[in-house]
């Protein structure tokens, strides 16, 4: 019994001499500007809009790409439309509804999906 009160003693004895030690750095306060910057990922929801031609003929301009950012009233294509009653063509223009980025195309000019201008 003796034995484990001196082994015991001789513990705190040794703890107590190593007490962890702290080191402070100060410096004076100045005044500036902090910049910070933070990443994050989270689920984004948005409007979704299918655009489409309200009549068939000829796509003569697919002015976008998938990926692209488009901003509301930008052009998105033109069509071509002849009819049979008339020698004039008319060209209709298919505009973006509102602010976004183009997820899809269902569309070609001489089997060319992208931006393009052929008159």
């Amino acid at each position: 019994m003796l034995v484990i009160v001196i082994i015991g003693r001789l513990l705190l004895v040794i703890r107590a001499r190593h007490v962890p030690s702290f080191t402070y750095t100060t410096a004076q306060v100045q005044q500036g500007t902090l910049s910070l910057t933070v990443n994050a990922t989270a689920p984004v929801q948005g409007t979704v809009s299918t655009v489409s031609f309200s009549s068939s003929g000829t796509l003569t301009a697919l002015d976008v790409s998938i990926g692209q950012q488009v901003k509301a009233g930008q052009t998105l294509a033109q069509l071509s439309v002849s009819s049979p009653q008339s020698a004039l063509n008319q060209t209709i223009t298919l505009t973006a509804p509102h602010a976004g980025i183009v997820a899809t195309l269902n569309g070609s000019i001489g089997g060319y999906s992208g931006p393009t201008r052929q008159r």
